[in-house]
């Protein structure tokens, strides 16, 4: 278990975080802005690596781990936006991409295909060889397509299933 990680656009400074120390003095508790100074071993050109990020303060030293994400390019997300942050997570994580790379889609319908991809990645993309992918005609589920394994995998496991005609409906929306 590597507890919690922070999340930060890289590039960005550790001072963007907002991160209190707390700090035991003889007077009582007192929190104190964190400041890159502070630290050492965070490197913000380092995408997509776990990094573990020292503080020293006097004499005394703690540690946390930090997750740099190269910057949302998205057009359609603003930060003033209610979903801005549900989108970053779900970015950085790379649990979902966008429909192009500045383009997100938050406004547009989510279809069956694109549900099983998301809950695949959330799985962590199991390994799907032991699996049998359902049998569905060509027109509907392309062997090879983009999502063959996240809806081979939805499908074993009974998580989303086809419909009653025999069809998947990979590109039917569904209600959010």
């Amino acid at each position: 278990d590597i507890g919690y990680i922070f999340l930060i656009p890289a590039g960005e400074s550790l001072d963007t975080l907002g991160l209190l120390l707390e700090v035991e003095c003889e007077h009582g508790t007192s929190y104190l802005p964190l400041t890159e100074e502070m630290c050492q071993g965070y490197d913000p050109n380092n995408p997509y690596t776990v990094q573990t990020v020292q503080v020293n303060y006097r004499r005394s030293t703690t540690s946390f781990q930090i997750y740099p994400y190269p910057p949302m390019q998205f057009s359609d997300v603003s930060q003033d936006s209610w979903y801005y942050g549900y989108v970053e997570y779900a970015y950085a994580l790379n649990l979902m991409t966008g429909l192009n790379s500045t383009y997100f889609g938050a406004a547009e319908p989510l279809a069956r295909a694109q549900f099983a991809v998301i809950l695949y990645r959330l799985e962590g993309e199991p390994d799907v060889s032991g699996m049998e992918p359902e049998t569905y005609p060509d027109v509907d589920v392309v062997s090879g397509d983009w999502y063959i394994d996240a809806v081979t995998w939805a499908e074993n496991t009974g998580i989303i299933t086809g419909y009653s005609n025999g069809n998947f409906g990979p590109g039917d929306h569904i209600n959010r």
